[in-house]
């Protein structure tokens, strides 16, 4: 697992074509690579590898230890091994987007909508315990209705208005 600066774990990472790729990131995915994790270069793998400047760069290595798709595209050898998604909608939808933080005692998602519709939605999240929806323009925060818990998800009715935002909170505190 990787984990960046504000805590967000990643146990896979796509990388799109590149044509070239410092040494010192090369170095890095290898040894999330070997950790377990898994690199994928969509499209064309990066032809150089460079250590300090371009003129120095180098033909690209040995990337045995990475995933290669060349067509690009989310086949089922790229979809056997993302991860489980954390946020699930029943119905898909470009204009709600989210952001999501694990917590020591919880789990926090932060929804918005970036449409000037109405948005109504059954989302299910990755969580143990009691939903909470936060109001992130008034402060409100109230326990979600019609939330079921099982597995270690949260399925919940989910309504964001014309470009509102909501907070939702899962964790073994009210």
């Amino acid at each position: 697992v990787l984990e960046n600066k504000s805590g967000q774990d990643y146990k896979t990472i796509i990388i799109p074509t590149v044509s070239v790729l410092p040494q010192k990131d090369i170095r890095i995915l290898k040894t999330f690579a070997k950790a377990g994790g898994h690199v994928i270069f969509m499209g064309q793998k990066p032809l150089m590898v460079e250590d300090r400047t371009f003129r120095n760069a180098d033909k690209t290595s040995n990337l045995r230890w990475a995933i290669h798709d060349p067509s690009g595209k989310l086949t089922a050898k790229v979809m056997d091994v993302l991860p489980n998604p954390d946020l699930k909608f029943d119905k898909p939808d470009t204009a709600i987007e989210y952001v999501h933080r694990h917590l020591k005692n919880g789990e926090v998602y932060f929804l918005f909508n970036r449409s000037d519709k109405k948005q109504e939605r059954t989302v299910t999240v990755k969580g143990l315990g009691q939903a909470q929806v936060w109001n992130a323009n008034t402060g409100q925060i109230h326990l979600a209705g019609k939330a079921q818990e099982g597995h270690g998800l949260v399925r919940m009715p989910l309504k964001l208005k014309p470009n509102g935002s909501e907070f939702i909170v899962v964790g073994s505190e009210p």
